[in-house]
């Protein structure tokens, strides 16, 4: 899923097309093949969050970073999101894919403190830590 949007501004529109307006690796050229060739990628990104546009580095991140781990039915897409204007990090993000009998579910993160988050989601899914 990620190493399907990522490369390109056309497939990141696709995944919210009203407000994701181009993406682009910052290192051009990167084949994303496999779940985990993501991490240790930054992606450049503008999009709306609510109506001011903004433009956002995302730092995709080893799951461990974020207190989780792939697991054989699911992935954990764990990533820093800095305001490139300003230099700050704004944010974390979390994309918490799980594989289930006739297809998958994904639930998207997005805020400063994802603790209480990661938490159910180990209770919930009784994944490991």
């Amino acid at each position: 899923m990620v190493t399907w949007h990522l490369p390109s501004s056309e497939r990141y529109r696709l995944w919210y097309p009203r407000d994701h307006i181009s993406a682009r690796l910052k290192e051009e050229g990167i084949k994303l093949q496999s779940k985990d060739q993501y991490i240790r990628v930054d992606s450049f990104v503008e999009e709306y969050i609510g109506n001011k546009l903004q433009r956002l580095q995302i730092s995709f991140k080893e799951p461990a970073v974020f207190g989780l781990e792939n697991q054989q039915n699911s992935v954990a897409i764990c990533a820093y999101v800095t305001d490139v204007n300003s230099g700050v990090r704004i944010a974390k993000l979390l994309l918490y894919v799980l594989r289930r009998e006739k297809g998958s579910v994904m639930k998207s993160f997005f805020g400063w403190d994802l603790s209480c988050i990661i938490r159910i989601l180990l209770k919930i899914f009784s994944l490991k830590t």
